[in-house]
């Protein structure tokens, strides 16, 4: 049986890109009584059917496409795994 990527295979690929990017984990804050969106979060867009790697770019919720790209679940999941590997490898490199 062929592998199937997942929404929560999606969502767990987020939630460890933005541990190792020290990004915030949740979506919005509460600040002064009114929600806010965290900047630097990074999430799963599904709109169109499709997902689409997106990151919070300021506290009104505006997202950047960070991929620059809206494909298939198996598509975006190899994309963001490449992604967290030349994060990594950079993290890596830059302690030597």
């Amino acid at each position: 049986m062929a592998f199937q990527t997942t929404k929560k295979r999606l969502e767990n690929q987020c939630e460890y890109l933005n541990r190792i990017t020290n990004s915030p984990a949740e979506y919005s804050r509460k600040v002064d009584g009114k929600w806010r969106a965290n900047p630097g979060h990074y999430h799963i867009n599904y709109d169109y059917n499709q997902p689409q790697l997106q990151r919070v770019c300021n506290d009104g919720g505006g997202v950047d496409d960070v991929l620059g790209y809206r494909g298939t679940k198996s598509e975006v999941d190899r994309m963001i795994g490449a992604f967290i590997k030349g994060i990594e490898t950079a993290k890596r490199e830059a302690t030597k």
